[in-house]
């Protein structure tokens, strides 16, 4: 650009022999430059310019937690205190150079500026609330020029622990449509089984287990504390009774994460 610009300037000198005159003409076609006027027409014609501009055709964000749920467990798993979160970027754009895109990324409002910059797709961070609440993740993506901005922001819910538990053995079954109960026969053994969920560990001996009957505090007989091999002893005159089964299991790591469940056992 400034090789024409220079051409022209000589060239009304040697055309325009007054002074003033060719003064005047440089001053317009300064006036030009400045204002882009000549840029503008010149960029227009330059396709290798137009090839650098990163042009947006989709942005979306995914997250996973690392929180514990049963290896055959076919959904998801959510987030809750002590685990971490991982948002992952997915971008499509045509058009110039990705690599020259910067992340800012935002939790909460609050700018994660150590973990933000260059190429910075994927952000993981520790969960910072309690249940019942959630995260608002932001990421803004934009190149140094100013001529590419996008964003998006995913609102991440977090969850307590919790605990399902089934029954095996001794003709008993457990409601599919209400966890809260279980018939169970009289003098026969029974296995109690304990699923937790979304507790921030990596493995079942990661937890504590402590199993109740009746307020009394009962010992899991296997290897597994999850499972709790019990013998329930009949009334005498054969009535149907009830019991209360409780069982509270915490993280031995961070031990203000617990989840505690009740099952009502009829017994006959």
């Amino acid at each position: 650009m400034k090789k024409i610009s220079l051409i022209l300037i000589i060239a009304c000198l040697l055309i325009f022999p007054f002074r003033a005159f060719a003064q005047d003409v440089i001053d317009f076609l300064d006036q030009l430059i400045n204002e882009g006027t000549m840029e503008e027409d010149f960029d227009a014609n330059n396709p290798a310019a137009a090839d650098q501009l990163i042009n947006l055709k989709s942005l979306e964000l995914i997250w996973y937690t690392d929180s514990y749920v049963p290896y055959d467990y076919p959904g998801r798993a959510l987030a809750s205190e002590d685990g971490f979160i991982t948002v992952e970027t997915i971008l499509e754009t045509e058009g110039g150079n990705p690599a020259n895109l910067q992340y800012s990324w935002f939790v909460d409002n609050r700018f994660e500026e150590e973990k933000s910059g260059y190429g910075k797709k994927n952000f993981s961070f520790g969960v910072r609330r309690g249940a019942q609440s959630s995260h608002i993740i932001l990421v803004k993506i934009f190149d140094d020029a100013g001529s590419f901005y996008a964003e998006k922001s995913v609102t991440i819910p977090l969850v307590a622990p919790e605990i399902v538990i089934y029954t095996y053995g001794g003709n008993a079954h457990f409601s599919a449509h209400s966890k809260n109960y279980s018939t169970v026969l009289s003098d026969k053994k029974i296995s109690f089984i304990a699923r937790p969920f979304f507790f921030g560990i990596k493995k079942l001996t990661d937890l504590s287990f402590e199993w109740r009957i009746a307020q009394n505090k009962i010992t899991a007989n296997s290897a597994n504390n999850a499972i709790l091999d019990l013998t329930l002893k009949g009334k005498e005159d054969k009535k149907e009774f009830e019991e209360n089964l409780n069982l509270l299991i915490s993280n031995k790591a961070f031990t203000e994460q617990k989840a505690l469940k009740n099952v009502l056992l009829k017994i006959y």
